[in-house]
């Protein structure tokens, strides 16, 4: 069992070897693969570039701090917000995007690192 400890304005974890370890594990395994798992908004699916490049632009107009990917995966188009550590987070949005395109909903992707600055 872990037990925390403040003492002169600084935080102490104190917690057994094994969960260090596999913290440092998951930590090494994230820097080797620069992604983790995560969740985007899939907003809109179409065969139509035109109207998936349409649907994008509108997106980032609307949304200009999120971000937003058309994926193309023949033949179709789809276009994803967000990059959401956690399922909580992508549901906030959801909610939001519901309203403007009903077809959304929320899905687990691979969340590049340098997609996050």
């Amino acid at each position: 069992m872990s037990q925390l400890s403040k003492a002169q304005g600084r935080l102490v974890l104190n917690m057994p070897e094994s969960v260090d370890t596999l913290l440092q594990k998951t930590l090494e395994k994230s820097k080797e693969t620069h992604s983790f798992s995560g969740y985007r908004i899939q907003i809109f699916q179409t065969t139509d570039r035109k109207k998936a490049f349409e649907i994008k632009k509108e997106l980032i107009s609307i949304f200009p701090d999120e971000f937003v990917v058309l994926i193309f995966n023949e033949p179709n188009y789809k276009i994803r917000l967000g990059n959401y550590r956690n399922k909580i987070e992508a549901q906030k949005m959801y909610h939001v995007l519901m309203k403007m395109y009903p077809q959304t909903f929320v899905i687990p992707d691979k969340i590049d690192i340098e997609e996050l600055n």
